[in-house]
């Protein structure tokens, strides 16, 4: 039940974590769990909209990565020939082309709504992954796709597509991450625990300068109302196991990510239950 997750500003891989994407809408809050030790415990359910994102959005990248790969093919056809497009394209080499870009694309994480496509990591393997693409297209093209066959397509027009689409492609998730971080600007990450591990969490945090609120929850109960680091005037001032919700928002702020910072073995086991049933839901 641990996971490494991503803070607003990149990638971390700090601390155990366990997720529970939400929305701050309370109206759409489901009570029960098949996890639960009595019906009325709470357990807050994926906001539909937030659930709709969450699988329109790799299947609209998809769409897009498909449309682009065929419109810059038959641009290039276009240029390079002056006959009608559909008779100079040929359709089993813009087959291999596009199923090639998307499957390096989806191998980096290009489809993955939790992927920080603004990182230089991304787009230092979206390069990588684009020359073996490169390479691995015209040996597959001119050596088992165009054997015994006359070809429509010159190398120019493969050329153009295989370098053209890398380009877009970076440019396009580039803004379409910094339009994700704008939305997700003044959300909360909720950490459970409070002690010298949290703190080192908060303080990486800071460092990158995220926009996430955060709320530190003492299980234990035992240093509620005190400050998480004591020498700094912004430091979240920890609060009681009470105060931990599932359903979808704290303090008015949707929740992105539950962060479980000390042993398990130190939580309550109907608390390890909701946490369970709020990585999964």
């Amino acid at each position: 039940m641990t996971t490494s997750r991503d803070d607003q500003s990149g990638r971390s891989a700090i601390s155990p974590a366990v997720e529970q994407p939400r929305d701050t809408d309370d109206d759409t809050v489901c009570t029960g769990s098949i996890f639960g030790d009595n019906a009325d415990e709470d357990q807050g359910v994926l906001h539909w909209k937030r659930a709709i994102i969450r699988h329109v959005y790799p299947l609209t990248l998809l769409l897009v990565d498909i449309l682009l790969i065929a419109g810059l093919f038959m641009i290039a056809v276009a240029l390079r020939h002056d006959v009608s497009v559909w008779q100079a394209v040929s359709r089993r080499v813009l087959f291999v082309i596009m199923a090639a870009n998307l499957l390096g694309v989806a191998l980096i994480g290009g489809y993955s709504y939790h992927t920080d496509t603004s990182t230089f990591r991304f787009v230092s393997e979206h390069i990588i992954v684009s020359i073996g693409v490169f390479v691995g297209v015209f040996f597959v093209i001119y050596s088992f796709v165009a054997y015994g066959v006359k070809m429509n397509s010159a190398r120019s027009v493969v050329m153009f597509t295989l370098v053209a689409f890398p380009v877009l492609s970076i440019a396009y998730r580039f803004c379409l991450a910094k339009i994700k971080l704008s939305y997700q600007r003044g959300n909360a990450l909720c950490m459970i625990g409070c002690g010298s591990t949290t703190e080192d969490l908060y303080r990486r945090l800071k460092e990158k300068k995220s926009t996430c609120k955060v709320v530190v929850i003492d299980p234990e109960n035992a240093s509620v109302g005190k400050p998480l680091v004591a020498d700094d005037s912004d430091s979240p001032v920890i609060r009681p196991l009470d105060d931990l919700a599932f359903n979808s928002s704290m303090d008015g702020r949707y929740v992105e990510n539950y962060v479980v910072t000390c042993p398990l073995n130190d939580l309550p086991e109907s608390l390890v239950k909701r946490l369970a049933v709020a990585q999964f839901s």
